[in-house]
């Protein structure tokens, strides 16, 4: 499902998942490249990190023995900095790691592209975190 667009990104997003035990587990990873290969998502950046004291490390995905988690060997585009990757790492664990994943949604394009031919106009987006949304659902619980 590739949806090709001239003026307009999918919503970007990422999160950070974290790996108490050090390892990464390939799960996650498997599911992640089917959703990249099926054109769900576009992967803009990989970042696996290794939380030690105050510092964080970069690690490359290909430095892992996992076939499911080396096979991102090459996604780092380094789009967050030093200074993102260390205000990340503030809620990991000491001797964590982490995967840092920032990504394009691609599949809601298709809608806005139909709009637009019909003659719709795309005049803004945003991002509603998770816990913007259960707030908000909070709020329409206690009225």
């Amino acid at each position: 499902m590739t949806v090709e667009t001239e003026d307009h990104f999918g919503p970007i997003d990422f999160f950070v998942i974290e790996f108490p035990n050090g390892e990464p587990s390939p799960g996650g990873f498997q599911q992640l490249l089917a959703l990249v290969d099926s054109g769900h998502i576009r992967l803009l950046d990989l970042e696996l990190v290794r939380k030690s004291g105050d510092s964080v490390e970069r690690l490359e995905a290909g430095s892992f023995n996992d076939e499911a988690v080396s096979a991102f060997a090459g996604a780092s585009a380094s789009l967050l900095d030093d200074e993102d990757l260390d205000l990340l790492a503030e809620d990991l664990d000491d001797g964590a790691l982490a995967a840092v994943v920032v990504f394009e949604e691609l599949s809601i394009l298709s809608v806005i592209k139909a709009w637009e031919a019909e003659g719709a106009e795309l005049v803004s987006d945003g991002h509603l975190t998770p816990f913007e949304l259960e707030e908000a659902l909070d709020a329409t619980e206690s009225e």
